[in-house]
């Protein structure tokens, strides 16, 4: 596909980039690096590694931008991508430290909830 039949499809300017991004896969059991050569609020380019065994749907991080995206690929050759987020990047992205804590957080409260039936159990 020539870089110009590209273009005219996007839905959103894209900026030049130079970023460190990692691929998430199923649940985050497997991840891979990348770079971002290209990123728009609808899109990017990434260069990775054997790109054409990544699946057709994982999650981009950014951690230059503190944010997590869905995305699902394009088009594909030997090294780069093309991909597009599941929803615009500023309505759907999710803050990286965000998730996180509140992932840490429900973990504490289910840890609680169990020392609370244990407790209530005992008396």
């Amino acid at each position: 596909m020539s870089q110009s039949m590209v273009e005219e499809r996007r839905q959103a300017f894209r900026r030049r980039a130079l970023m460190s991004g990692t691929l998430r896969f199923k649940a985050r059991n497997g991840s891979l690096s990348c770079v971002i050569r290209n990123l728009s609020a609808t899109g990017a380019k990434l260069a990775a590694d054997r790109a054409w065994w990544i699946p057709t749907q994982f999650e981009l991080e950014i951690p230059h931008q503190d944010i997590r995206i869905d995305a699902r690929v394009v088009w594909r050759d030997d090294r780069e991508m093309g991909i597009a987020f599941e929803a615009p990047r500023n309505k759907a992205a999710r803050s990286v430290h965000v998730e996180e804590r509140v992932n840490n957080l429900q973990a504490e409260r289910d840890a609680l909830a169990r020392r609370v039936r244990r407790f209530t159990e005992e008396l």
